[in-house]
């Protein structure tokens, strides 16, 4: 079982490190690993600060999602391993409740 712990994490740091490059200013890989808060704002940030640039105002906006960016290269493995173990408690406590009908 614990093998199969270690696939699934490899190939969920694997698709986040995917999603953190094609869509990543976005959050693409922060709702992939259920980061849904952290995901949306940086979507709202990203979409106020383009609509922004021609004030001016936007580039700050879009330079601090592009920090976050950068930043969440170095934090998504421990992202994965945390939503590999909030799935794991989550089918434990699951299948505890089975147990107990």
């Amino acid at each position: 079982m614990k093998t199969t712990t270690v696939v699934q994490m490899n190939k969920r740091v694997g698709v986040a490190y995917l999603l953190w490059l094609l869509l990543g200013t976005v959050g693409g890989h922060r709702f992939y690993l259920g980061r849904i808060g952290t995901a949306m704002m940086m979507l709202g940030y990203s979409l106020i600060g383009w609509a922004m640039t021609r004030v001016g105002v936007g580039w700050l906006l879009l330079g601090a999602v592009w920090l976050v960016w950068v930043i969440d290269a170095f934090l998504i493995p421990s992202m994965a391993r945390r939503a590999v173990t909030e799935i794991r408690t989550a089918s434990t406590i699951k299948s505890k409740e089975g147990d107990c009908q």
